[in-house]
């Protein structure tokens, strides 16, 4: 888990932290074959039938997984409206 944030905008930059901090870790997992890497992301969201939860990685998120061939993972859970 690279953060402990609920908001997604927060757990992107915490991502994007992670990636810089550990670039050289990154690059030596991504040189091992075989090797599955990925960044898991999630968030819980509001939302009423039919509506379809969805979220959009920044492309400089994406542009920084690619390079240390990492997958984004998301998950999304409805949230209470307690919440």
């Amino acid at each position: 888990m690279v953060s402990e944030n609920d908001e997604l905008e927060k757990q992107i930059q915490d991502a994007l932290g992670f990636i810089n901090l550990h670039a050289a870790e990154l690059n030596r997992l991504r040189d091992l074959h075989g090797q599955k890497v990925e960044l898991g992301l999630s968030f819980s969201k509001i939302y009423q039938e039919p509506t379809f939860p969805y979220a959009r990685f920044p492309r400089t998120l994406v542009r920084e997984a690619a390079k240390f061939d990492l997958s984004l993972e998301i998950g999304m859970f409805p949230a209470s409206q307690g919440s």
